[in-house]
């Protein structure tokens, strides 16, 4: 065996009810105190909505471990509006960088698609909210919003 680094296998594929049901189980303690706030839903309710609404669901693994579930759902069709979100497990920090690329890529194609974009985030999420600031999105004051009427920041992108 050599002395070198293991190579971690990363992809993004479609997402599967497996990997929701992983998610749900070991999702960062961040994104359930965030999606209670927002909606009173638990990690396995959100995820199954964010599935009924969003039509490309993706999810991040690291060897076959689910990182993230991410997309985007329709606001307006019309408008070509939507509302991009991410939940992620206790994975993500330590594959941050490596998903963090993969993600630009995907922003670069969601701006062709979209027109616009915009969501909430819990003030308290503090990981999150730089990933969105990296991602290029501007960000509002904090205000009252959701189930809790806890701090959160609407976020959002135009295109230019």
């Amino acid at each position: 065996a050599s002395g070198g680094l293991a190579m971690v296998h990363y992809e993004v594929i479609d997402t599967t009810q497996d990997h929701i049901e992983e998610l749900a189980e070991t999702m960062a303690e961040a994104d359930i105190d965030e999606v209670w706030a927002s909606s009173h839903r638990t990690p396995l309710e959100a995820l199954l909505l964010s599935q009924t609404v969003t039509d490309d669901i993706q999810t991040g693994l690291a060897d076959g471990e689910v990182v993230c579930i991410f997309g985007v759902s329709p606001l307006s069709i019309l408008s070509g509006s939507g509302s991009p979100w991410m939940l992620s497990s206790d994975l993500l920090p330590k594959h941050s960088r490596v998903f963090a690329r993969g993600n630009k890529i995907w922003m670069e194609m969601q701006k062709e698609r979209w027109q616009s974009m915009t969501n909430h985030v819990d003030a308290r999420n503090k990981r999150a909210i730089r990933w969105l600031k990296w991602m290029g999105f501007n960000f509002e004051e904090a205000k009252p919003h959701g189930a809790e009427k806890m701090p959160f920041h609407e976020f959002s992108w135009e295109q230019g």
